[in-house]
């Protein structure tokens, strides 16, 4: 689990004592699930863009690479 994920986890359990101890109204407890909910596919899409682009970036230099190597020959 990584820092935002624990972070995430941290607000949600937060929200549910919220709601537990009925320190916060249905609409407040309602909005305030769905912005978690946001950030969490939010965390997620950035996850996956990041792989892409890791990979992305990995594949370009070993191109780059083959290329030199093909133009030191």
């Amino acid at each position: 689990m990584n820092n935002n994920e624990i972070k995430l986890a941290e607000w949600r359990q937060q929200l549910d004592q919220l709601i537990k101890n009925g320190e916060i109204t249905d609409q407040a407890s309602k909005w305030a699930a769905e912005v978690l909910h946001e950030l969490e596919l939010t965390q997620g899409q950035n996850e996956r863009l990041r792989k892409v682009i890791l990979k992305q970036s990995s594949n370009s230099s070993k191109m780059n690479s083959k290329l030199r190597d093909a133009l030191m020959e």
